[in-house]
């Protein structure tokens, strides 16, 4: 049993932006993607974070793709590659960064993942190939943690795979800010493998999506038809139940393939109602209703992870906003996507509503041109009516 994400939540998100909003205001976003061959991938999340209202975009990529991107989104701004290990660059002037879509696979790539996990203290986005970086080299053997390792150390989880330990879940127990991680079926199967779980398959949807979230304490996004968000308990605060006032959702009755359903239609705001397995576990579970067969298309991932990292630093800016504020550095405009709620709303929150919205695009892209021919720009292109249908303006 797990709880819908409704169209009335999401309307409590995200509502029209208060008239001082300014770019600083609504989210600064580094996106750590593309490479020489895979510059479409860059391309595309960079778009789809600016159509989700990230007041400033910048990607972090090869040199050699920079012409490719400044003439494809001219808004957003490119710095080199290596500007993150080398320290050129203050990574906490960014309020969401987001790491992994067609970044490739290597060693290189993954001391990029590894530094923004240890060195970076706001939430971090996991997506493809930086996923396929943790489970091939983000691991040591099983006596050692983490603060006993070398981070250069050639701790290849191919080369060595018997008594082997992941990294990740010590890393994020370390960090304050959640992270989020958007696997489809494929990476979630390796990543399952990597914390020494159960096949993807043994375990079904809901399940495999409960183990990474309680194996990981991270957000996890599990990607597919009907997408999962399943939330650790420390990387949930106070609103994965969903305690704004007047929120009202419904328990919805998912059978997924591990044959869990059931439904409750008194859920409201603050009542989470979930199998005993999921109590057990301590993992929160929601469905997200919107999206269609012509999602699945190459870059759909690509587009999922720049409307995550757009509404997750709105959220921050908010808050951050929020906090000066009470530290008489003034009002500012507050919350954020919320205007007239005390604080932006919160990483999970952000998530949950980037999946539904990044659904709804992928609805009204087939209401125009159909299913089978549509691509993960169309997507992109189609964010704006989605935030228009739900926000008024």
């Amino acid at each position: 049993m797990i709880i819908e994400t409704t169209e009335n939540y999401i309307r409590e998100m995200i509502t029209p932006r208060p008239r001082d909003a300014h770019k600083g205001t609504c989210g600064r976003v580094l996106l750590v993607c593309g490479s020489v061959g895979m510059a479409g991938a860059a391309v595309m999340s960079a778009k789809a974070a600016l159509k989700s209202g990230a007041g400033l975009v910048t990607l972090c990529v090869p040199r050699e793709i920079f012409p490719i991107l400044q003439t494809a989104v001219p808004e957003a701004m490119c710095i080199e590659r290596d500007a993150i290990i080398s320290s050129e660059i203050d990574l906490e002037q960014f309020d969401c960064i987001a790491v992994g879509p067609g970044v490739r696979t290597g060693r290189e790539q993954y001391r990029i993942v590894e530094h923004l996990l240890t060195s970076y203290r706001g939430p971090l986005v996991i997506d493809a190939d930086g996923l396929n970086c943790i489970c091939r080299y983000g691991q040591v053997p099983q006596r050692q943690t983490y603060m006993e390792t070398d981070a250069s150390a050639d701790t290849d989880a191919m080369d060595i795979p018997r008594r082997m330990t992941s990294l990740l879940p010590e890393i994020t127990a370390r960090r304050k800010a959640p992270v989020i991680l958007t696997p489809h079926p494929g990476e979630a199967d390796r990543l399952l493998a990597h914390l020494g779980q159960k096949k993807y398959r043994e375990l079904g949807r809901e399940k495999a999506a409960e183990a990474l979230a309680a194996g990981t304490g991270a957000i996890v996004v599990l990607k597919g038809a009907g997408t999962l968000v399943a939330v650790a308990p420390k990387a949930g605060e106070a609103e994965i139940a969903g305690t704004k006032a007047g929120e009202a959702e419904t328990a919805g009755a998912k059978a997924g393939s591990s044959g869990a359903s059931g439904v409750d239609e008194t859920a409201g705001a603050g009542e989470a109602a979930r199998a005993d397995d999921l109590v057990q576990s301590g993992v929160d579970l929601f469905y997200n209703p919107t999206g269609n067969p012509g999602m699945a298309t190459g870059g759909s991932g690509d587009v999922l992870t720049g409307v995550i990292a757009a509404l997750v630093a709105y959220g921050q800016a908010g808050r951050k906003q929020a906090g000066r504020a009470a530290d008489g550095g003034g009002a500012g405009y507050g919350s954020g996507l919320a205007g007239e709620l005390p604080s932006g709303i919160s990483p999970v929150d952000a998530t949950r509503t980037a999946v539904y919205m990044h659904g709804l695009a992928g609805d009204i892209a087939a209401g125009r041109i159909g299913e089978i021919g549509m691509t993960a720009m169309d997507i992109a292109e189609a964010l704006p009516e989605a935030f228009l249908r739900i926000a008024g303006r």
